[in-house]
């Protein structure tokens, strides 16, 4: 609450009257906020708590990796955008294209896949992963990421499903990689 505090402070957003971001640079800086203090939180807990080192929440030095996880969520992005076109759901009805707005958005996706997917692939699941079979691990995780949503505009139950079953989806992969990792260490050391 500390640095989403200041993030309404800097990007001028008005709380004491209950106003939501309205523009792309109010989303930003409160997203860049929201990094900051999930981050600082996540490191503290991660180092005094689990006694590990931060970039064992699911980071990867590997540049290509990076560049990989962007293109992958771009396509599901724009797959999604299609299909929601082709089932007559959305319509488009102008297009105004400004290379700034759309870096800005892109930037912002970023950031909140970012936070989320340090927050509960990386800290949540991989503790609970800890304490649970991976599938009871997979649904509680899962649970929490759809809550967290649960105070966007505009949420309903459907929404909410479809939110729960983005986190299995994204659980999954993150539980294949870190079974797998952990697989891999170990039969290396016993080999």
């Amino acid at each position: 609450m500390f640095f989403q505090f200041f993030g309404f402070l800097f990007g001028k957003i008005d709380i004491v009257n209950g106003k939501r971001p309205e523009t792309i640079n109010q989303y930003l800086i409160l997203s860049f906020f929201n990094l900051l203090g999930t981050f600082l939180i996540l490191w503290i807990f991660t180092k005094y708590v689990d006694k590990e080192k931060f970039i064992n929440l699911g980071f990867t030095k590997n540049i290509k990796h990076i560049f990989i996880g962007i293109i992958l969520g771009t396509v599901v992005l724009v797959f999604g955008f299609n299909i929601l076109l082709y089932l007559d759901e959305l319509k488009i009805i102008t297009v105004e294209f400004r290379v700034n707005d759309f870096l800005k958005v892109f930037f912002l996706f970023i950031l909140v896949s970012l936070i989320e997917e340090t927050l509960f692939r990386g800290y949540i699941l991989k503790n609970l992963i800890i304490s649970f079979n991976k599938y009871i691990a997979l649904s509680i995780s899962s649970l929490l990421f759809a809550l967290m949503h649960s105070a966007n505009p505009s949420i309903n139950l459907l929404s909410f499903v479809n939110l729960f079953f983005a986190g299995m989806l994204l659980g999954t992969s993150y539980i294949y990689i870190y079974i797998y990792s952990k697989f891999m260490v170990s039969h290396w050391l016993t080999f």
